[in-house]
């Protein structure tokens, strides 16, 4: 890099010597290694984690296509409120809200107790650098969240059945053999 910066220093100003332009590099520039900043949450693809309940939903644009039936049924909801706006306009306001409220309700999809804990830990445990973590600590994990509720530890084809579930939901992703990708942001409430 040095060297890069002395090259072009001596094409701008072709009076300084090679000696002189390491000098005023030195004396004027610091160079380090780059810094690549961490990556920033998904704006708009988070999971939220209830503690109290412990439950949690995901949210994000993808999972309208998760249940067709309920978009299918959503979508001619949608087409009759619209219909009826024509009709009458000063209803534009209310049949806003309620396309609103079809669309939202079609983004989010709540998770039960063994999916939301199941990221929770996944997403408190991970490797923060990558963003990742391996499938063996995740059943782990879950196993001792499990006994401190006093109850019967899953086996790992269980457990393999919730990944699966959850990579359906583009929640997580296979990284090689052994390793889960955590694709969206986990935002606890208390």
């Amino acid at each position: 890099m040095k060297k890069e910066l002395i090259n072009t220093i001596r094409e701008n100003i072709p009076e300084l010597s090679e000696e002189d332009s390491a000098l005023i590099i030195e004396k004027l520039c610091r160079i380090r290694k780059p810094e690549f900043p961490k990556m920033e949450p998904p704006k708009f693809e988070y999971l939220t984690i209830d503690n109290i309940k412990n439950t949690g939903s995901s949210i994000k644009p993808g999972n309208i296509l998760l249940n067709m039936r309920k978009l299918l049924i959503d979508s001619s909801e949608i087409g009759l409120t619209i219909a009826g706006v024509i009709a009458t306009p000063y209803l534009i306001p209310l049949a806003a809200l309620i396309v609103w409220n079809k669309v939202w309700s079609n983004i989010k999809i709540d998770l039960d107790e063994n999916h939301a804990m199941t990221i929770k830990l996944m997403w408190e445990n991970r490797d923060t650098e990558r963003n990742w973590i391996e499938e063996e600590k995740s059943f782990r994990l879950f196993n001792q969240y499990l006994k401190s509720k006093n109850r019967n530890e899953i086996l790992i084809d269980d457990f393999k059945k919730i990944l699966s579930n959850l990579e359906s939901m583009k929640c997580i992703e296979k990284s090689g053999d052994t390793n889960w990708w955590l694709r969206e942001w986990v935002k606890k409430n208390i």
